[in-house]
Order: C-alpha cells, then structure tokens, then sequence
C-alpha cells in the first residue's frame, strides 16, 4: 500500500510538472487555461491548416460533432467515396504551391451502430456492420496508394489513427476486451523505432508522436502529457499504474466545467 502511495505521488508531481512546463499560460484555480494539439502547433509554425470530414445523415448523434466542431467542417454531408475524391483534387490543388501543409480527413463510415456501406463496394458479408468496415477499408487502401504514386509522397507522411475502439459491442462479443486495441499507423514518417510493440501509451501521446513522424525534435521527448513513441522515453502509463493516472484526470474543477469543457 505505501509503494502504490508513493507512486500516486510521484504521478500527481511529475503530471504537476509537465503541465506548467508546457502550458503556455499560468494555471488559475489550479487549472490551466491553455493546452496544445498538434494542429494547433503546426498552425502557429509555418503549415496551412485543412479539415475535411463527413457526416451521415441517417445517424442524428452525428451532428453533435458539428456543432462541437464547426470550424472543423468543409461540408457537412459528403459520403467517404466523394469524400476523398474530393481531397485527392484539394491536395493536388495545395501541392502545387510547394509549401507545407497539414491535411486531416475523418471518415466514419464505420460508424456504430451499422456503419455505411457505400454502392461502389460490394457486400461480401452478411452484417451489415461487416460490409461496412470493408468497405472503408478499402475506400482507405485506394487512397493511401493514390497518394504513394505523387510525386510529392516522398515529403509526405501519412498518418491513420482511431480515436476509439468500435462502439458496436456486439460485433466484437467474440473478441477478448483485453486484445482489442485502437488502430494506428505511421507511413513514410520521418521517425523510426525499434519499439513497435509492446508499448503502453493514451491518445495524449500522440501529440509529440505525431510532430516526431514530420521530423520536429522535440526536447526531452515530451510534450504537455504525451510522450514521443518513436524516443526511448517511458510514457507516463510505463512509469505510473493506470489507477494512479485516472485518479489524475478525474479530479473535479469547477472552472474547467464552467470554462473549458462546456
């Protein structure tokens, strides 16, 4: 008991410290005000910003996303096949003015509960939540390998990320919870690893992860509480037990509610 004391401890200083290190504002009713996103890194260094992403119009919950994120939104209703045909004509457009940028796409065809399966695909599988997923996948293949065949692939990377594991419980009832993992993936990134398994890391990591994969250095390997996966850096979650960093992020703040979060 007093060894996973002691380490609470140390989680609670070392987030402390992390915090007010790269927090670019001080700290007010023990919250800090201002946090980071590698978008919102890239945009005050030289990149041009672009979101493009799509919404069904058959699943209502979506539109919380739009309301969440409007800035975030070139059309609101655009199916994943037309969605990236859309970007493949943007990012031919961008390219020609030889000066970086970012661009983000975000496809939910997978979507619990049913997902969408677009007429382009054919349905191989008898779920519909199956076909979907295929569907997706290769929407995503296609896309991935038209952008290989430019000429400015060799500049480029590519970056696939799940903000989540699928919502639909009952596809998956088959699979161990344990074993299920979020999808990611780095191509042609300008960082390498040996340690490509095995890690034990959140969503907060990817932060410096992602800049490192575009070759910014990073000192220390840390940024805010994400730790750059392709360093030899401990994440947080290697050093500390999970329960030691929940109790962290669960600690109620009026001012973030009433500020921040609302």
């Amino acid at each position: 008991q007093q060894k996973q004391a002691n380490s609470g401890d140390n989680c609670h200083d070392e987030m402390e410290e992390l915090i007010e290190k790269y927090s670019s504002l001080p700290k007010e009713n023990n919250v800090y005000l201002q946090t980071s996103t590698p978008a919102a890194f890239l945009q005050r260094h030289v990149h041009k910003m672009f979101y493009l992403t799509k919404f069904q119009t058959n699943n209502p919950q979506f539109y919380q996303h739009i309301n969440s994120h409007p800035s975030q939104l070139l059309t609101p209703i655009l199916l994943e096949k037309a969605l990236l045909d859309y970007a493949k004509m943007d990012i031919l457009e961008l390219s020609k003015n030889k000066e970086p940028f970012y661009y983000n796409i975000i496809t939910i065809d997978t979507h619990a509960p049913t997902g969408f399966t677009s007429e382009d695909c054919k349905k191989g599988y008898k779920n519909d939540y199956a076909n979907a997923i295929a569907c997706s996948d290769k929407h995503i293949s296609e896309f991935i390998n038209w952008i290989k065949e430019q000429d400015f692939f060799k500049k480029t990377t590519i970056v696939i990320l799940g903000d989540h594991l699928s919502m639909n419980a009952n596809f998956f009832s088959e699979v161990d919870s344990n074993e299920r993992r979020v999808f990611n993936a780095f191509i042609n990134s300008s960082a390498t690893t040996e340690r490509l398994k095995n890690r034990t890391f959140y969503q907060m990591d990817y932060f410096p992860t992602l800049l490192a994969s575009i070759g910014v250095e990073i000192e220390g390997d840390r940024l805010g509480l994400g730790t750059n996966l392709f360093s030899n850096e401990k994440t947080l979650m290697e050093k500390y037990s999970i329960e030691s960093i929940n109790s962290e992020f669960i600690k109620h703040s009026k001012f973030y509610n009433d500020n921040i979060l609302y």
